[in-house]
């Protein structure tokens, strides 16, 4: 099992992981996080002075309450992971499984979908479905790889075209 460790020796990182645990169950006490993580009451105490933490537990327990991993390691943004209109019901485990650019995914499938409504495109089956969702998610990546921030209505116009 990976652990987290803290580089610098700063045990405050982890203390500060454990505690925004505690604030949001609502705990008092380290030894109220362990049964969380299935773990001996004593436990929670012996990452803190180690100064690290299994992965596994982190990332688990964050899937459990739906938190996000930048709230939960390192205090950043928003508790729970940033939601977002799904493209369909069917790729929401897909979209949910890694952490991404909410407003960025979201201009992507709004203009995908304008696009398909301009060129009277049907989404009739879910092979169709599925073509949508896989250029979606291929635009997105391609420009989180590229650093752009806008949607090239464009680029999408000729991806859109290799769908038809």
């Amino acid at each position: 099992m990976a652990n987290l460790q803290d580089t610098e020796g700063n045990i405050s990182w982890i203390e500060e992981i454990v505690e925004r645990i505690k604030r949001a169950e609502g705990l008092r006490f380290d030894t109220e996080v362990a049964p969380l993580f299935g773990v001996d009451k004593t436990t929670i105490g012996k990452w803190k002075s180690r100064g690290t933490v299994p992965f596994e537990y982190l990332t688990n327990y964050a899937q459990q309450k739906g938190y996000s991993l930048d709230w939960l390691l390192l205090g950043h943004g928003p508790m729970q992971r940033v939601a977002f209109e799904q493209v369909n019901e069917e790729s929401t485990a897909t979209y949910r499984a890694r952490q991404i650019d909410a407003t960025l995914f979201n201009a992507i499938a709004v203009e995908v979908r304008s696009m398909l409504g301009e060129n009277r495109i049907k989404i009739a089956d879910e092979h169709m479905q599925a073509k949508v969702d896989q250029l979606i998610t291929y635009i997105y990546n391609s420009m989180i790889k590229c650093g752009e921030q806008a949607v090239d209505p464009e680029q999408v116009r000729s991806l859109i075209k290799m769908i038809e």
